[in-house]
C-alpha cells in the first residue's frame, strides 16, 4: 500500500495551538503515524517540499526531520 504524504500530517503532526481541535488533530496524526503499517509506501512530492521551506525556521527544521517510524 502506498501513502501519500502532504503536509497536513507534519503540520498536525507537530501542531502547537492549544484549542481542542487543533489538540484533537495533532493526536490522530500521531495516532496514524505512530501505528504499524507493514509493507507501506511512504511517498511525498515537490510541491510539499517546496510547501514546507515557507514555515517559519523552528516548524520547518521539526516538520523536515524525519519524523518516528514504527
Amino acid at each position: 500500500m502506498k501513502f501519500y504524504v502532504e503536509t497536513t500530517v507534519p503540520s498536525f503532526y507537530f501542531d502547537t495551538r492549544s484549542p481542542m481541535e487543533m489538540r484533537s488533530r495533532r493526536f490522530w496524526t500521531r495516532q496514524w503515524w505512530d501505528a504499524p503499517k507493514p509493507g507501506a509506501i511512504l511517498v511525498t512530492g515537490f510541491s510539499v517540499l517546496s510547501e514546507l521551506e515557507l514555515a517559519p525556521g523552528s516548524k520547518r527544521a521539526q516538520a523536515q526531520a524525519p519524523l518516528p517510524l514504527n
